[in-house]
């Protein structure tokens, strides 16, 4: 009978870490940006969006926050050309596109 409980064991948790390595691959590659994103964030942000040190970080968050004031853009699909012709959006919209520059630098994030 041990035995029978030991290979459960052994079977929900190699099936509980395909989940999390699902999930954690599954959202990376939902928020990747897609050219026309960052086509539309380099247009609007006015920079070059290459990150090459914190100094660039803090820049293009301090940018996003001023260019972006906090104001409910609906709970649809987040859209991020709709952010940026609107002007407006939550605080994780912002996050987003924070998120998307940082992965279009090469930087390992873990959205949650």
């Amino acid at each position: 009978m041990g035995n029978y409980k030991n290979n459960v064991f052994k079977i929900s948790f190699g099936i509980s870490l395909f989940f999390c390595f699902f999930i954690i691959n599954y959202n990376n590659y939902k928020i990747k940006p897609t050219k026309n994103e960052i086509s539309i964030l380099k247009k609007e942000l006015n920079s070059s969006l290459i990150i090459k040190n914190e100094y660039n970080i803090i820049k293009l968050q301090n940018q996003i926050i001023d260019s972006i004031p906090n104001f409910s853009n609906g709970t649809g699909e987040i859209d991020i050309s709709h952010i940026m012709r609107t002007k407006k959006g939550s605080c994780f919209h912002r996050s987003l596109i924070l998120q998307k520059i940082l992965i279009y630098n090469n930087f390992r994030i873990r959205p949650v």
